[in-house]
């Protein structure tokens, strides 16, 4: 299992201690799961890629504007099986810097994928 966990936190320390608690929750909640069931994912181990929100244009695909067309990011969201987002309340969904974020939670919707949004990914899914 492939699980895409985004952190839209800022780099001070308090923003580092709120990624690291979360991240360490969702981890875990896998293991946890994995201990406890009697069946094994047929994909494996769970595998965990985390990205800044600076980073997430790797995973979104956008011609519209013409600004994210990487055809490679189609491949690595296809093989994303949930996402993970938590970041800084503040953040704004139609800011220019969050787009990506943005485009990335409009993509799981449209192609069903499982996503738990906390915080600033919250926002956003509500925005959607």
């Amino acid at each position: 299992m492939k699980i895409l966990v985004v952190d839209a936190f800022d780099s001070s320390p308090g923003g580092r201690k709120q990624f690291k608690d979360f991240f360490e929750g969702v981890k875990y909640a896998f293991e946890s799961e994995t201990k406890h069931s009697e069946t094994h994912s047929a994909s494996g181990s769970t595998q965990y890629d985390v990205e800044r929100l600076s980073q997430l244009h790797k995973y979104v695909y956008a011609y519209e504007r013409n600004e994210f067309t990487d055809p490679s990011a189609i491949g690595r969201f296809d093989k994303i099986d949930c996402i993970f987002i938590d970041g800084d309340h503040r953040l704004l969904p139609w800011g220019q810097r969050t787009r990506p974020l943005l485009l990335l939670i409009k993509a799981a919707f449209f192609t069903n994928k499982a996503v738990f949004a906390a915080g600033a990914g919250m926002q956003f899914a509500c925005f959607v």
